[in-house]
């Protein structure tokens, strides 16, 4: 084979430039973006963001240890926001630049701020690495890697609740409940007064249907905020409802409706839809389960609602 001409070897720089151009345009032509704190700092903890279209969230994904993201492809009619509990992110349409998405409290607590549990933590550059390394192994998508590293960060450190409520996170996302609750209740050990563990514990709690559990925690999260956590009224609604606790359901439920300016939980028009038909105001009820169709039509609670409706607009016998 004869030697490459020396006249040829511009054509093959050019070219590899060209490619290397080809591929970061590429890259940037993804959906893309960065979450902050209303101060500016990274939250340094799982938040979700999501694409919305029509209502329903159609993807979602974590953002990386320094709030970094990346969203696969999507029509330019949706919306993408953050999501982390007890705050509150600006909606920007979908396109190849999302910008920066600012997380601001929902009430007066920006619990996020953990800024002197972190620096204790992060003293420790083993453990602080393998937290780290445990955010961007979730927004790469790498749930195993990130439940491991997580793992690895509360043995070396264990007297941190963020790692551990991580690994909740994971191992519920990897469908181990069981697991999932006790690192959620070992956070709650940690440091009873972050308020993050209580509403995923909750959350967990009411799918499990451990009601008495579901109800203690999702109380502490509104005696820590009753303004700031909609999640946690549906939560406390929930096992309310099936703790036959019903003036107190529906006090949950309509406080929540209230504060879900994004619907992200329209299960609670579901659950005043149940309540409605428990005091026997079936008109009503009626409307809620329509409500809650609108805007969830293929959720979990979708066919039962419909059977709901159906069943009340049955013409009458007599």
């Amino acid at each position: 084979m004869g030697k490459l001409s020396t006249r040829a070897l511009p054509t093959v720089a050019a070219f590899l430039l060209l490619s290397t151009a080809s591929a970061r345009r590429k890259d940037e032509s993804i959906p893309h973006g960065q979450v902050t704190l209303s101060d500016g700092s990274s939250p340094q903890l799982l938040v979700t963001v999501e694409r919305v279209c029509k209502g329903a969230i159609e993807t979602s994904v974590f953002a990386d240890s320094e709030g970094r993201f990346s969203l696969p492809g999507g029509s330019s009619d949706c919306e993408v926001r953050a999501y982390l509990p007890g705050y509150r992110s600006q909606s920007v349409r979908n396109g190849p630049d999302l910008g920066t998405l600012v997380l601001k409290p929902r009430g007066t607590n920006n619990f996020a701020l953990r800024k002197e549990q972190n620096k204790q933590f992060s003293s420790n550059k083993i453990a602080w690495k393998a937290y780290l390394t445990g955010l961007d192994d979730a927004a790469k998508g790498k749930w195993r890697g990130a439940e491991d590293s997580f793992h690895d960060a509360t043995t070396v450190f264990p007297w941190n609740a963020s790692p551990r409520l991580c690994l909740g996170i994971m191992q519920e996302r990897e469908g181990d409940p069981v697991a999932a609750k006790k690192s959620y209740k070992e956070a709650i050990r940690l440091d009873d007064q972050f308020v993050l563990p209580y509403v995923y514990a909750a959350a967990l709690e009411v799918t499990r249907g451990d009601w008495q559990e579901a109800f203690n925690d999702s109380n502490k999260v509104i005696e820590f905020d009753p303004q700031s956590f909609p999640g946690a009224l549906l939560a406390n609604a929930w096992a309310n409802l099936n703790l036959h606790q019903m003036d107190l359901a529906e006090k949950s439920t309509l406080e929540g409706i209230k504060l879900d300016a994004e619907h992200r939980f329209p299960e609670l028009e579901y659950v005043l839809g149940l309540l409605l038909i428990d005091k026997q105001e079936p008109a009503g009820a009626v409307e809620h389960f329509k409500q809650y169709l609108s805007l969830d039509p293929h959720g979990p609670r979708a066919a039962a609602a419909r059977a709901e409706i159906e069943n009340r607009q049955q013409p009458n016998p007599h």
